[in-house]
C-alpha cells in the first residue's frame, strides 16, 4: 500500500472517528444557543426556584427559596428566604435571612440598605439571562455587588448532550458543559442543565463546585418558569421609605 493510500485511509479512519462526536457537540451547543435565545428575546422572565449548596465546609452551607423576576430593560427583583448553616457548633448557628435585591433598571440595591445602592452595568440584564442557565441566582445576586462580576465574564464551553430523562411525566434534555466564571477564580467548573422538551425552557441547574467531589455542589430547581407574564412595575421601584 502506498504512502498516498495510507494517508487517505487514515484521514478516513479519523473522520469516522471524530465525526459523530463533532457532530453531537455542535448539536449540544446549538440547544444552548436555542434556550437562550428564547430567554433573552422575552418581555419577561419569571421563575420560582429553590436552591441548594454544598460545599463541604458546613459553614458556607445554605438552602434557599424565592422568586426572580427580570426586564430587558435592566429592571429585576430577586426576593427568597436562605437558610444557612447545617452547622455542627449549634451556638454559631446563623439565622434564616429574608433577601430582597431590586434593579431599577439603573441601580441596584440590597433593600435592608437602600441608601447604599449601586450602578449597574448596561449588560446587567444579558448576564442575568446567563445566570439562570449556569444556576447560582442567589450566588450571582450577590456578587453583582461586585462591580468586576457585573459583566459577562462567563465563558461555557465542551458542550455535551447527556440522556433523556423523564421526570414527573415531562420530557427532559439533559444538557453538560463547562464553565468558567471570575467568582471560581479560574477554574473549570462542570454544570448540568436539565430542559424541559415541551417549553424549552430551563428546570434545573447543578454546578460541581469541585468536579472531583459529587458531594459538593451548587443546584437550582425551578418550581415555575414563566415567559412574558403581566408583570406590576411597581416590584422595580427602590423605596428608601
Amino acid at each position: 500500500m502506498t504512502f498516498y493510500k495510507i494517508s487517505v485511509l487514515a484521514f478516513a479512519i479519523s473522520c469516522l472517528i471524530h465525526s459523530p462526536c463533532n457532530a453531537s457537540d455542535t448539536e449540544a451547543k446549538k440547544v444552548f444557543d436555542k434556550v437562550e435565545k428564547k430567554l433573552r428575546e422575552a418581555k419577561n422572565i419569571q421563575v420560582v426556584f429553590s436552591t441548594k449548596c454544598r460545599t463541604g465546609a458546613d459553614l458556607y452551607d445554605f438552602e434557599a427559596r424565592g422568586r426572580f423576576m427580570l426586564l430587558p430593560d435592566n429592571k429585576s427583583r430577586l426576593e427568597y428566604i436562605m437558610h444557612p448553616g447545617f452547622l455542627k457548633d449549634a451556638d454559631k448557628a446563623l439565622q434564616s435571612v429574608k433577601m430582597l435585591l431590586i434593579c431599577d433598571g439603573k441601580r441596584l440595591a440590597d433593600m435592608r440598605d437602600p441608601g447604599k445602592s449601586i450602578p449597574v452595568k448596561a449588560d446587567y440584564a444579558e448576564t442575568r439571562v446567563r445566570c439562570l442557565m449556569i444556576g447560582g441566582i442567589v450566588l450571582w445576586g450577590f456578587a453583582v455587588f461586585e462591580p468586576t462580576l457585573q459583566g459577562g465574564d462567563f465563558k461555557c464551553s465542551n458542550f455535551k448532550l447527556g440522556p433523556k430523562e423523564n421526570i414527573n411525566g415531562k420530557k427532559i434534555t439533559v444538557l453538560n458543559f463547562n464553565l468558567s466564571a471570575p467568582t471560581y477564580l479560574g477554574k473549570i467548573v462542570p454544570v448540568s442543565l436539565w430542559i424541559n422538551d415541551d417549553t424549552g425552557l430551563p428546570s434545573k441547574v447543578l454546578s460541581r463546585m469541585i468536579p472531583d467531589s459529587p458531594a459538593q455542589y451548587l443546584s437550582d430547581t425551578y418550581a415555575e418558569f414563566i415567559l412574558d407574564a403581566i408583570i406590576d412595575q411597581n416590584n422595580f421601584v427602590i423605596s428608601k421609605d
